[in-house]
């Protein structure tokens, strides 16, 4: 994520509005989505972090004890 991208968020946050963050940022609002959807990219699905949850609570998982599961796309490994 870059300051452009996290601009992007803070101000369709404090607005509620696409329409109204792209002006306030004089941005076209196809830029914004756009930018949007890239950090949406990078920060993954809630779907991922439910797979790891199942997999620690079945049989597979029985011998798992006391490991951290990352699970953040590889971040901590980059």
């Amino acid at each position: 994520m870059n300051f452009v991208q996290l601009r992007c968020i803070v101000e369709v946050s404090k607005t509620g509005s696409f329409t109204k963050a792209s002006e306030n940022l004089l941005m076209a609002q196809p830029n914004l989505s756009r930018s949007i959807i890239d950090v949406e990219k990078e920060v993954g699905d809630p779907i991922e972090i439910a797979r790891a949850c199942l997999f620690l609570a079945s049989d597979e998982a029985a011998y798992v004890n006391g490991a951290e599961l990352a699970v953040d796309g590889g971040w901590c490994a980059a």
